[in-house]
């Protein structure tokens, strides 16, 4: 059986009988169905294969399954390479089962001068960020700052923490910008890290239909979202 390796800008989830790929190169999210990767003899490494459903394959269903390896060759999502690739592993991270935004704490009041200050700092670079830089680029910016500022594992929420979230929530709507989860889990990363503090940044997808979205979590907590909506989405990446 040959074996292929996920490419290293590439992250993958498996959701039902699919595998769902994020190319973080192209800004792209790949669906692919297990069966069609179970027909040939190939295999991804550190991927569990699915028991197929499939009693034999002829035809049109063989041409799509080798059509399916042949793009995802294409377009760089795997490769035979081990050196330029890496094994497929299940993300680490816990379970969320408490939310900034359900407790809906008091964010009246006025703000602070320096919360003023890097919330507006923080929305500029977000929108900069966005605009100029491709994701994969946001992505690796963020990996490598918290990577030096904060090396080992995050410790659980704080007051502090909590104080400035919702710090960042009451001046939210001061900045003339829709909410979007992209803009707001990055523009509320930026404003954190501003307080050297370093929370996980989550990608997740959920099928029929298809949905991506992104929060942000610390511990077992999710800082801007609500637990319901966030475990419609199974996560695809942590940053």
């Amino acid at each position: 059986m040959k074996a292929y390796y996920l490419s290293k800008h590439v992250f993958v989830c498996v959701e039902g009988r699919y595998l769902v790929f994020l190319d973080l190169a192209n800004d792209e999210y790949f669906c692919v169905a297990q069966d069609d990767l179970n027909s040939l003899p190939i295999s991804i490494v550190g991927m569990p294969r699915a028991a197929s459903r499939l009693q034999r394959q002829v035809g049109d269903t063989m041409e799509r399954a080798e059509s399916t390896l042949t793009r995802l060759i294409s377009q760089q999502i795997i490769t035979e390479d081990a050196a330029g690739g890496k094994s497929f592993a299940a993300i680490p991270m816990q379970a969320v089962n408490n939310s900034l935004v359900d407790v809906e704490p008091s964010i009246r009041g006025r703000a602070r001068s320096d919360e003023t200050w890097h919330f507006l700092a923080a929305s500029l670079s977000a929108t900069a960020q966005l605009k100029i830089r491709p994701l994969k680029s946001i992505i690796a910016r963020v990996i490598l700052r918290k990577a030096h500022h904060s090396p080992h594992q995050p410790s659980p929420i704080t007051d502090r923490c909590v104080e400035l979230v919702n710090a960042f929530r009451r001046l939210r709507p001061t900045f003339p910008r829709e909410y979007l989860c992209l803009f707001d889990s990055l523009a509320l990363i930026e404003f954190l890290a501003r307080y050297d503090v370093f929370p996980d940044w989550i990608f997740g997808i959920q099928l029929s239909p298809f949905s991506a979205h992104c929060w942000v979590q610390r511990g077992t907590t999710v800082l801007n979202d609500s637990v319901g909506n966030v475990q419609h989405y199974n996560p695809i990446m942590a940053v």
